[in-house]
C-alpha cells in the first residue's frame, strides 16, 4: 500500500466491498431527500443520469472526484458524503427488491454515519428488516409513512434529518425504479462499469489532518457549488451529442478559468466567502458569454437575454433535451 495520496477510478460496487464507509462526525447530515427544491432538482437529476446509464449498458456515468482519507480499510470522505450515501442506497435498494440481499451483505461492506448515533444505529438496523422494508416498498402504500410505523423503527428517529432523507430517497427510487428493473440493475452495479467516480484517497501518517487540510485548499481554490456542477455536467452532455470527442468546456475550466477566477479573489477573505465568490464569478462569465453571443448572432435579443442563474439554466436544460 502507498504511503502517498492516490487517486483511482472505482465503480460503486467495487470501492463500497473494498472499504467499510464511515461518515465523520465533522460531516454535515445527510440532506438529499430533504424538501428544499433545489437539493430536490439535484438529487433527481444524478438519480436519473445513474438510472439512465443502469438502463443503456453503453452508457457511463462518472460523479467526478470524492475525496477522504482511510485508516485500517475504512474510508472516511470529506468531500462526497452524500454521493456516497446515495450510490449506497440504490444499491441497497436494488439488493432489497431484487432478493439479493444476502449477496449484498456479503459483498458490500459497512456504512455507517459518526454524525448522530440514531444515524449509525438506522443504518445497521434497515440491514436486518429488508424483508419488511422489501413488503413496504412493494406495498403500493406510502414508504415515508409505513416505515415509521413499523415496531422497529424508534420515536428518536423521527426528527433525525439524515434518516427522514434516507426515508425519502427510498421512496423516490421506488417511483422510479420499475420491478422487473431491480435485479439487472443491481447485477450491472455489480459486474459493471456504468456508475464510477474518482476517488482521493490520504494513506500516509496524519492522512486525517492532512486530508483536512487538503479539502480547504481544494475548497479555497473555488471547489464549484451544486449549481455550477450541474451546468458543467450538462455542458459535457451536448459536448459529447455534437461529436466533441474531449470535454471542451469543463476541461478548459478546470484547466485555466479557474486559475484565473481563483487569483481574482482577495486571500484574507474566509474560506466560505471564497467559495462563494469564486462561484458566482463562475456563473456571471457563463451569463455574460450567453448573453455576448446572443447580442452577436441574434437579430431578435430582447426576450433571449438571460438575467439570472435559473433562467440560464432552463435554457440549457432544455438545449440538451434537443
Amino acid at each position: 500500500m502507498s504511503d502517498e495520496k492516490e487517486m483511482i477510478n472505482y465503480s460503486a460496487f467495487r470501492f463500497m466491498s473494498e472499504y467499510k464507509i464511515c461518515i465523520p462526525i465533522i460531516q454535515r447530515e445527510y440532506i438529499q431527500g430533504c424538501h428544499d427544491q433545489r437539493i430536490i432538482n439535484t438529487t433527481n437529476k444524478m438519480i436519473d443520469d445513474i438510472l439512465t446509464a443502469l438502463r443503456n449498458e453503453r452508457e457511463r456515468v462518472n460523479l467526478n472526484i470524492i475525496y477522504g482519507y482511510s485508516e485500517n480499510n475504512v474510508f472516511f470522505p470529506i468531500d462526497g458524503q452524500q454521493r456516497l450515501t446515495l450510490l449506497y442506497l440504490i444499491i441497497y435498494y436494488c439488493a432489497v427488491m431484487g432478493e439479493k440481499i444476502e449477496d449484498f451483505n456479503s459483498n458490500i461492506k459497512s456504512f455507517s454515519y459518526e454524525t448522530k448515533d440514531t444515524s449509525k444505529r438506522f443504518f445497521e438496523v434497515i440491514l436486518n428488516k429488508a424483508k419488511d422494508i422489501s413488503e413496504i416498498l412493494n406495498s403500493g402504500k406510502d414508504v415515508v409513512r409505513e416505515m415509521k410505523s413499523c415496531l422497529w423503527f424508534q420515536v428518536d428517529w423521527n426528527n433525525d434529518v439524515t434518516i427522514n432523507s434516507v426515508l425519502s430517497i427510498l421512496k423516490k427510487l421506488n417511483d422510479k425504479i420499475k420491478k422487473e428493473e431491480v435485479k439487472v440493475f443491481y447485477n450491472r452495479l455489480k459486474d459493471g462499469q456504468f456508475v464510477v467516480f474518482d476517488i482521493c484517497i490520504e494513506r500516509k501518517e496524519g492522512a486525517k489532518l492532512n486530508s483536512s487540510t487538503s479539502y480547504i485548499s481544494l475548497n479555497a481554490r473555488g471547489k464549484m457549488l451544486e449549481d455550477f456542477e450541474n451546468v458543467k455536467s450538462l455542458f459535457e452532455k451536448i459536448e459529447i451529442t455534437l461529436g466533441k470527442k474531449e470535454k471542451f468546456f469543463s476541461d478548459q475550466y478546470d484547466r485555466k478559468y479557474i486559475d484565473i477566477f481563483y487569483k481574482s479573489v482577495d486571500s484574507s477573505k474566509k474560506l466560505e466567502d471564497k467559495t462563494e465568490e469564486i462561484n458566482q464569478k463562475s456563473i456571471l462569465f457563463l451569463l455574460n458569454s450567453y448573453n455576448l453571443v446572443v447580442n452577436i448572432f441574434d437579430d431578435d435579443i430582447n426576450r433571449k437575454y438571460v438575467h439570472n442563474f435559473e433562467n440560464y439554466y432552463e435554457k440549457l436544460y432544455y438545449f440538451n433535451k434537443e
